[in-house]
C-alpha cells in the first residue's frame, strides 16, 4: 500500500510513513494549522475537525503520516470514504505537506498514493451493482500548485463553488427588479411551499441532484435563520417559475448579512432576467431589514458564465473552490 511512498526513500531517507493513529490527530492538527497559515486559506480546519473525521470513519482510517526524524508530523493524507454509496463510490481526498518540505516531490506521491488506495479500497469491497468509482479533492481555487498536482495525476476541473458578496447602502437602494410579461414576485409566505419544492425539483431535474421530498424541504426551509421571512418566488399565475431562498449570516464585528441560499429558474422561462429580478428583491428586502450586505453561493462547472450574471448586479467572488475528479 505504501509503494508510491516508499519510492521517495532515495530523494527524501529522513521521511517515514506510517498509519494515521488517534494519538498522531494533535500534532497533525498542528501541521494543517501551519499549512493553511502559510497559503493563507480562508477555510481552516482544527484539532476538532480531525477528531469528527476519525469519530466519522468508523475505525482505523486510509490515512497515513509523514515524519521526519526528530518525529514531526510533516505530510500527511487521509482517504474519506462513503461504504453506504452505491450509485457513485465517492472517495474524497485530503492532505498536504509542510511548507519547508515541498518541492521534494512529496505532494506528488502523497496524491499517487491516495488515488492507489482509493482503487484498492473500491475493489476490495465492489459489488456488481455498484455505481463507478469517483476520486475527488475540493481546494481553493488559488492554489495553482495544488490544483496543477491534481491535474498531472488525470484529475480535472470539474465544479466551481463561489461565494460572491455585495455591500448594501441606504442611500443608494437596489434598483426596482424588471420582470418579463406575466411574472410577478411574490414574498415566499404567500405562495404554496410544496409548489415552491416541485420547482426546484424541475430546476435540478437531470443534473444529478436527489429529488426533494416535502419533508426534506420543509425542514431545510425552517432551518435558516428568517428563511421564509426573507425569501422570495417569481409566479406565473399559481405556477413558481423561479424562487430565492433567503437566510440571514452574522458578519464579524457582529454585523449581519443577507444570504441566498439557493436560487433557480426553471427551464422554460431561463434568460428572461427572472434570477436577477429574484437577487434585486432579496437585496432590497436584506436592507429593510438593517443588513449590510448580500451574499449569494453557487456552483457551476463555467464559472465565467455565472459570474456574469451577479458581477452585474455589484456582487464580487470572495471565495471559490474548485472540486476535482477521477472516474475510475
Amino acid at each position: 500500500m505504501h509503494d508510491a511512498l516508499e519510492q521517495l526513500r532515495d530523494r527524501v531517507p529522513s521521511l517515514v510513513w506510517m498509519p494515521l493513529t488517534y494519538a498522531n490527530l494533535r500534532p497533525l492538527a498542528g501541521l494543517v494549522a501551519a499549512i493553511e497559515h502559510v497559503d493563507d486559506t480562508i477555510e481552516r480546519h482544527d484539532l476538532s475537525f480531525l477528531q469528527n473525521l476519525w469519530d466519522g470513519a468508523g475505525g482505523l482510517p486510509t490515512a497515513v503520516v509523514g515524519r521526519d526524524k526528530h518525529g514531526n508530523v510533516v505530510a500527511w493524507a487521509w482517504n474519506l470514504t462513503k461504504p453506504g454509496d452505491v450509485a457513485v463510490r465517492t472517495v474524497r481526498l485530503l492532505g498536504g505537506v509542510h511548507p519547508a518540505w515541498r518541492d521534494k516531490g512529496i505532494g506528488a506521491a502523497v496524491v499517487q498514493w491516495q488515488i492507489d488506495a482509493a482503487r484498492e479500497w473500491d475493489a476490495s469491497t465492489r459489488r456488481d451493482y455498484f455505481g463507478p468509482l469517483q476520486i475527488t479533492s475540493t481546494v481553493e481555487a488559488k492554489l495553482d500548485g495544488v490544483r496543477e498536482l491534481f491535474r498531472t495525476h488525470g484529475m480535472t476541473d470539474e465544479t466551481y463553488f463561489l461565494d460572491l458578496f455585495r455591500p448594501l447602502d441606504p442611500a443608494d437602494p437596489p434598483a426596482s427588479p424588471a420582470l418579463p410579461d406575466h411574472v410577478e414576485l411574490k414574498p415566499y409566505l404567500e405562495v404554496d411551499g410544496d409548489l415552491v419544492r416541485v420547482a426546484h425539483n424541475e430546476v435540478w431535474a437531470g443534473s444529478g441532484a436527489h429529488e426533494v421530498g416535502p419533508a426534506e424541504w420543509d425542514a431545510s426551509i425552517k432551518r435558516g435563520a428568517g428563511c421564509r421571512m426573507l425569501s422570495w418566488v417569481a409566479v406565473v399565475g399559481r405556477r413558481v417559475v423561479g424562487y430565492s431562498i433567503n437566510s440571514s449570516a452574522a458578519m464579524n464585528g457582529g454585523l449581519t448579512a443577507g444570504w441566498t441560499e439557493r436560487i433557480g429558474t426553471i427551464p422554460a422561462w431561463r434568460g428572461q432576467g427572472i434570477g436577477a429580478a429574484l437577487l434585486q428583491a432579496s437585496a432590497a428586502t436584506f436592507l429593510e431589514h438593517g443588513y449590510i450586505g448580500a451574499g449569494v453561493g453557487f456552483d457551476t462547472k463555467q464559472p465565467d458564465v455565472g459570474k456574469s450574471l451577479y458581477s452585474g448586479l455589484g456582487y464580487e467572488v470572495t471565495d471559490a473552490m474548485v472540486a476535482h475528479t477521477l472516474t475510475g
